[in-house]
């Protein structure tokens, strides 16, 4: 049977449990998916973190077994664009070189409960009103604080939400999506602007976040060869979608 020839549009949901792909032909229609479990580490009781090749390898198992997926209805000639959202509040903090400095830890991770109640009273009561989030370690600025005491140098380092950093690893600029920086603790809600005091508990300048856009910003295209993928995904435009729960 010949099948008619098209491009594909992407979007990858990098979930806490499972992660996922849909390939839509250029009509719209779903052609294909695919699901693959999300696996966690876990070093101590309570703790649950992933490394960047772990990362890195579901991610190009994914792209490619929703593009395999698609091809059982389409010849897939090329990927057009490819959307990813995720979990905020998990991420990477990377050098200047691109290289990751830390454990991606998962959003529901306690680390950084211990750290909070070390904070100043007056910062834990603006806290809600100024990043629209509650005082608990779910928020990332606590997970960074916990870092910090834990001997990691946080100077020259950048913080990348899971979309963000996968989005920069097939080529795409680094970039802070909005929802995503609004779920870290980082974001003053009010201003649209990072928050100074928690920029100065973790002892960093506003060069820690990249620059901020809006969801469904192109950062860039996919390299070619990038984490080991086809030409047919080279040129493909990247994205991040924005907070999972959003999209």
């Amino acid at each position: 049977m010949t099948h008619a020839s098209t491009v594909l549009d992407i979007g990858v949901d990098l979930g806490t449990t499972t992660s996922k792909a849909v390939a839509l032909d250029e009509s719209g229609t779903a052609v294909g998916t695919a699901s693959l479990p999300t696996h966690w580490r876990s070093p101590q009781p309570e703790w649950a973190e992933r490394e960047a090749d772990s990362v890195e390898a579901l991610v190009t198992r994914l792209l490619r077994e929703v593009v395999a997926a698609a091809e059982g209805a389409v010849a897939v000639t090329a990927v057009r664009p490819i959307g990813f959202t995720g979990m905020a509040e998990s991420g990477a903090l990377v050098n200047g070189d691109g290289v990751v400095k830390s454990p991606m830890i998962a959003w529901y991770d306690p680390r950084g409960r211990d750290e909070i109640d070390s904070l100043p009273a007056d910062f834990l009561a603006k806290f809600p009103g100024r990043t629209g989030l509650p005082v608990t370690p779910l928020a990332t600025l606590f997970k960074l604080r916990w870092m910090r005491k834990s001997g990691l140098d946080l100077t020259g380092l950048q913080w990348l939400s899971l979309p963000e950093y996968v989005c920069h690893r097939l080529g795409a600029r680094r970039a802070a999506e909005c929802s995503m920086l609004g779920r870290t603790g980082l974001l003053d809600i009010h201003t649209g602007e990072l928050l100074p005091e928690a920029l100065e508990l973790l002892g960093v300048d506003d060069s820690f976040v990249p620059p901020i856009s809006p969801a469904g910003t192109s950062l860039g295209t996919v390299r070619s060869g990038a984490l080991g993928l086809d030409q047919r995904y080279a040129g493909a435009v990247l994205t991040v979608a924005g907070h999972d729960h959003l999209v």
